[in-house]
């Protein structure tokens, strides 16, 4: 096995990186002592899931006859991914085989012959977005039977998956899922370390806490305290303005991928304020939302780690992405246009997809989001 540069496939090049030594340690059990055909590595955009990666493949390449990433943004079909995943581990220049089926048997057959690290990456950008449950975009529901597969068949190799939306479930033994968190304050202070910023411990407090330790996010506000603020924190957080710009950007390519019964839940819980029970969500959103489609809501949000769990089965939302869905929403314009509860979520799908900067997709072809 060999760790040289020819082994590595795409991997891009990582700096160093703050904190994230309890995620890596356990990223790599999964990988190297449980042998887990499959580790999905989940959260959402900007906490840093494709920089992890990134570590965690170079870091385990000794391991490894090959180590193949491929970023899915631009959203490849998955019979070119398999070919190049094929032609990248073949011994000879195996021309690969024409179909999925016949391209899916033999990376099986070249995964049971030698130990190899494939990474995905991105791969939300073939989901389908506005559905509660999992549903690969038309065209690429191949992505979601080789992931099956992969999943279930024995093989010496492991397939590391990162996306914002959870695309299987664990089995808890051939397959893994590690949702990825904010950082704490000292991690935030030491990823910011080199920039003009300023501030007490409780201005860092809570500068971390209102964007629940992201670190784009971090990155960016960065920027505009030194910029705007003269790198006081304090004068920043006095703005009472967390969603600006590149910000608003990053939570509206989230916000828009999401089903108009969960825009629903997440505007109202942005009116709330606080954290909702699953009874008052019910009674909130009125008859012609089901318990049953609240429930699915519920959940696909948990799926987009967009929820926060409060006191006694609560639910409630990041600030920054909060004050995003309280801005782009008016409730009560709802309630004075007699639009009545139960058809809100028409209104946060519309006030929310003009708040976008830029769609995901556009003329049916996946625009490149850099984060």
């Amino acid at each position: 096995m060999g760790g040289d540069q020819t082994q590595l496939h795409g991997v891009p090049n990582v700096p160093a990186i703050e904190g994230r030594a309890q995620e890596l340690a356990t990223l790599a059990s999964w990988i190297s002592e449980e042998r887990c055909r499959m580790v999905l590595l989940l959260g959402v955009g900007g906490i840093g899931k494709s920089t992890l990666a990134a570590r965690l493949a170079r870091d385990l390449a000794p391991e490894f006859a090959k180590v193949h990433w491929r970023s899915l943004r631009n959203a490849p079909a998955v019979e070119d991914w398999l070919g190049g995943v094929i032609t990248a581990l073949s011994s000879t220049q195996t021309c690969p085989p024409i179909g999925l089926e016949a391209r899916l048997g033999l990376l099986l057959e070249l995964l049971r012959s030698r130990r190899v690290l494939l990474v995905l990456d991105n791969l939300e950008s073939v989901l389908e977005p506005g559905v509660p449950g999992v549903q690969y975009r038309l065209g690429y529901e191949g992505y979601g039977e080789v992931l099956r597969r992969l999943g279930e068949s024995a093989h010496q190799g492991c397939v590391l998956v990162t996306s914002r939306e959870r695309p299987l479930r664990e089995d808890y033994t051939a397959v893994r899922a590690l949702r990825l968190e904010g950082l704490n304050i000292d991690e935030s202070r030491a990823l910011l370390g080199r920039k003009s910023v300023a501030g007490d411990a409780e201005a860092w407090r809570a500068l971390v806490s209102r964007y629940a330790g992201n670190p784009l996010a971090l990155q960016m506000v960065s920027e505009t305290i030194d910029l705007v603020f003269g790198g006081e924190i304090a004068a920043f957080l006095a703005q009472e303005t967390a969603v600006y710009g590149s910000i608003r950007q990053l939570l509206g390519e989230q916000v828009e991928r999401l089903s108009p019964q969960e825009q629903a839940v997440v505007g109202w819980l942005a009116e709330k304020h606080e954290p909702v029970g699953f009874v008052e969500l019910v009674a909130n959103l009125g008859p012609s939302v089901t318990r049953s489609g609240i429930v699915e809501a519920v959940e696909a949000l948990q799926r987009r780690s967009l929820l926060e769990r409060g006191t006694r089965g609560a639910f409630t939302l990041q600030p920054a992405v909060l004050e995003y869905a309280a801005n782009a929403v008016s409730i009560e314009r709802v309630h004075r246009r007699g639009l009545g509860r139960t058809v809100a979520a028409e209104n946060f799908a519309e006030a929310w997809g003009g708040a976008t900067a830029q769609p995901a997709w556009q003329n049916g072809k996946p625009v490149a989001v850099a984060w």
